[in-house]
């Protein structure tokens, strides 16, 4: 097992060294849309990341960074800070709550299965946007420890320690990464929030890959989504070149000399961006 380490981009170190501290001269908005679509992959998770944890970014600065955008790459990533900075709010303004919440789906994963760790750990299916968790894990992240304590191979033993806490608390979480061990400082939010703001979480199957917001969260969130995608959709388009038709056009009914059939030369196809995902209208879509 690898050497312990702080997890990279806690908000107090990675702000300043990976995005400029908020949105405001052009410079900065064109800094942060440059690594947004960085030629390497981890640059541009590395500049997602960072907005994401950044409390600071207002409704107001997605908007001037989202207007100011070009690419699809861009409009993506942005979507994906924009919700969970909405919702992240918006379950902020619910009532307190005495208990816990990280925002994850996760499962057991026994420790038979481990053996080259020696003990049971916690597998994330998904994270929860506008949730602490969403920020700072992955999926695919094995959950080995909470503030240094392993835990007992039980079904609820992470949400039970979880739960124990309080919002507002900060936790560390030992989480094993692409054979890597990281620490990661997770503030959690409240056990009630997430259960108003995502009520079928729990319910739904193991092949989900998002829940689905309730209302009025959803609903919130589809109006800034079309607020944003109007001022740029996050697709691209593909000219695809058609042949042109026949001396007999389409028709196997025609005859020479009658006039072929007009086809457009080219049309143009929307794609994804695939290495970020298509952000579906109520949340539910891929994870970025």
């Amino acid at each position: 097992m690898s050497t312990t380490c702080l997890y990279a981009f806690a908000l107090s170190a990675a702000v300043g060294t990976v995005l400029p501290a908020a949105p405001g001269a052009p410079s900065q908005t064109q800094d942060i849309l440059d690594r947004l679509d960085a030629a390497d992959y981890e640059h541009r998770q590395a500049a997602t990341v960072a907005l994401l944890t950044l409390r600071t970014l207002a409704d107001n600065d997605l908007v001037a960074l989202y207007t100011a955008a070009e690419t699809p790459e861009q409009r993506h990533r942005l979507l994906t800070s924009a919700r969970h900075h909405l919702l992240r709010r918006l379950h902020g303004q619910d009532a307190a709550s005495h208990r816990g919440s990280l925002g994850i789906r996760h499962k057991l994963v026994d420790a038979k299965r481990l053996p080259h760790l020696g003990q049971p750990a916690f597998h994330v299916d998904y994270t929860l946007p506008g949730f602490p968790a969403h920020e700072v894990l992955l999926r695919g992240d094995l959950i080995l420890a909470l503030d240094g304590r392993r835990f007992e191979q039980h079904i609820e033993a992470l949400s039970n320690r979880v739960i124990s806490k309080t919002p507002g608390q900060t936790i560390r979480l030992t989480v094993l990464r692409a054979g890597k061990t990281i620490v990661v400082p997770v503030r959690l939010a409240g056990r009630e929030a997430l259960e108003r703001m995502y009520p079928k979480a729990r319910q739904q199957g193991q092949t989900a890959t998002q829940p689905v917001l309730a209302e009025p969260y959803r609903r919130q969130w589809i109006q800034l989504r079309e607020k944003l995608v109007a001022l740029g959709p996050p697709v691209k388009t593909l000219p695809i070149k058609l042949a042109g038709p026949s001396r007999l056009g389409n028709n196997p009914s025609q005859r020479a000399g009658d006039k072929p059939d007009q086809l457009p030369s080219t049309v143009r196809i929307p794609v994804a961006v695939t290495n970020v995902g298509q952000e579906a209208p109520d949340g539910s879509g891929s994870p970025k």
